[in-house]
């Protein structure tokens, strides 16, 4: 049998995974907007000025790149988190150059809400606030989880 075969299957001992992935995009949707909108009044407003003042394109066009490259950040962000649900706890790594990894057992949840803003809902996505006897962390937000109202999770 192939090597890399065999090391994929997953062993009797590991818990049945409810959830594994990234969270979606969508979160992000209010942050893209507002630093679109924010880099088009920018851009605008340089352009008039340039008009009146002569001054140089750079003006309008240096702040407006730095909010565009915000929102890249914000989305590089969310895709390198990780989060996995099993049986037994919940994971969650984030970091781009960092990575964390924070773990909380099942039995510490004590309750769980599900948040669906509006601009979430059309994509079927929400987020899901769990509040945990946990000292260290008494309270995980899971963005961006799409069917965050399933009782699976």
């Amino acid at each position: 049998m192939n090597r890399n075969l065999i090391e994929a299957m997953p062993t009797m001992d590991e818990p049945r995974v409810i959830f594994e992935g990234s969270p979606s995009q969508v979160v992000n949707l209010p942050t893209m907007i507002g630093n679109v909108l924010a880099a088009v009044v920018v851009l605008v407003a340089a352009h008039f000025a340039e008009l009146r003042w002569h001054i140089t394109p750079l003006v309008g066009l240096v702040p407006a790149l730095l909010l565009v490259l915000r929102a890249l950040f914000v989305c590089l962000q969310t895709a390198f988190v990780e989060i996995r649900i099993d049986v037994e706890r919940i994971t969650y790594r984030q970091g781009i150059l960092n990575k964390e990894v924070s773990s909380l057992e099942l039995f510490r949840i004590q309750h769980v809400t599900s948040f669906h803003p509006w601009w979430e809902r059309p994509f079927g996505v929400g987020t899901v606030i769990v509040a945990t006897s946990d000292s260290d962390a008494p309270r995980w937000r899971l963005a961006g989880l799409p069917d965050a109202e399933s009782p699976a999770l």
